[in-house]
């Protein structure tokens, strides 16, 4: 699923999942959706993603963001 998909279906996402670096799987249904994403981006501003790896701060929600719209 793209962002694109995700942007033309507005689904309700019940489950996020990270397939890879740059690779994110979502489930639908509910509002968790906002929660798993606000969750993420704190993990991130700390310098790390949830893979473990360094990151600039914010440089990983940036792609969060830019994948879903």
């Amino acid at each position: 699923m793209t962002g694109k998909l995700l942007r033309k279906n507005k689904p309700e996402i019940l489950q996020i999942r990270y397939l890879s670096e740059n690779s994110i799987e979502f489930i639908d249904k509910t509002k968790k959706y906002f929660s798993e994403i606000n969750e993420t981006s704190k993990k991130i501003r700390d310098g790390k993603s949830l893979l473990g790896l360094d990151l600039e701060p914010n440089q990983k929600s940036d792609e969060i963001r830019r994948s879903l719209l």
